[in-house]
Formats: C-alpha cells, structure tokens, sequence
C-alpha cells in the first residue's frame, strides 16, 4: 500500500517537474485536479514551484478554489514566491481560508497582467475583519507581515497590509 502511493506521488511529481511538460497541458491538469477536492491539494501543491509563472498562478487559482484549512501550508509557500500575481493570490486564498467570500472581494479578483507587470484595483475601502473568535495562524501572519514589508511590487505590499487589517485586527501584531 505504502509503496503504490510512493510510487503514484513520485510519479505525478516527476511529470509535474518535467522540463519538457507544455505548461498549458499543466494549467489543464490543475484546472481538473482543482474540482477533486481536497484530495488533490499536495498535487496541486507541487505545481507550486514550477518555472513557468502562469503555472504557479494556475496552481494558486487552483488552491483557492479548493479552500479550506489544508490548503494553509501551500498558500504560506506560494506568499513567498517571486512573482506579484502570486503573492496576491495566494494573499487573498490565505484571507479566504479565514474568512470565506474574500477572494471575491480581494485585490486578485481585479487582476490584469500586461506584459511583465500585473495591475490591480483598490477601489473600495475593506471592512472586513475575522472574527476575534477565530485563530489564525501564527505562520500565516509572518507571511502577510514579509509580503507587506518586502512584497514583489507595490501591489502585493498593499494587498498583504490590507489583508493583515482583516487578519490581525483586534490581535496584536509585528512587522
């Protein structure tokens, strides 16, 4: 049993590797593996350091449409990539997992990509706030506090201080 699973993950994350993979082939696949449900998260997840930038925002896509709390670890991970859309997305997927109906209101629904550059909109004040109630993560607060301080572009420093004031308000925080 242990073996066939090594075997199938050693498999699927040698073809998600493959430097010759077509990247839009990838962006299917994670399109259909977003619709398994939470089963498919660590494959998902291992699309998530792929070379191609539209593959690791697939993947991110991919990961918030999932949602829930099993997709924490791979969204703190995609937070520290290189890339703003990135760094947006998986800002927002991290808010979402916290407070479901975000993404929809987060800065990665408004995203456009121009050449090299993603433009966003910020053109409604965000009132949003987890309930007190509800434990975020410790490292999730880290992350928006790195992205906020040294995000890829002005976009992503914003969009993390915008989440961190849905996250971190009443509770006391560093950056």
């Amino acid at each position: 049993m242990k073996l066939a699973l090594f075997l199938s993950l050693a498999a699927l994350f040698s073809y998600a590797q493959a430097p010759d993979a077509d990247p839009k082939q990838k962006v299917r696949t994670l399109r259909e593996l977003a619709k398994q449900g939470e089963e498919a998260i660590p494959k998902i997840a291992a699309y998530g350091s792929d070379a191609d930038v539209s593959v690791r925002v697939e993947a991110v896509k991919a990961l918030v449409e999932t949602g829930g709390p099993k997709t924490v670890d791979a969204l703190v991970k995609a937070a520290g990539d290189s890339d703003t859309e990135v760094q947006i997305r998986a800002t927002d997927g991290l808010v979402n997992v916290y407070l479901p109906g975000y993404v929809k209101t987060g800065l990665s629904g408004t995203l456009s990509r121009a050449g090299s550059s993603v433009r966003g909109k910020f053109t409604e004040t965000n009132d949003q706030v987890i309930d007190p109630f509800v434990q975020v993560r410790a490292d999730v607060i880290a992350a928006l506090g790195r992205l906020a301080r040294g995000g890829a572009g002005m976009d992503s420093r914003a969009n993390a201080a915008r989440a961190l004031a849905c996250c971190a308000e009443p509770r006391p925080f560093r950056i």
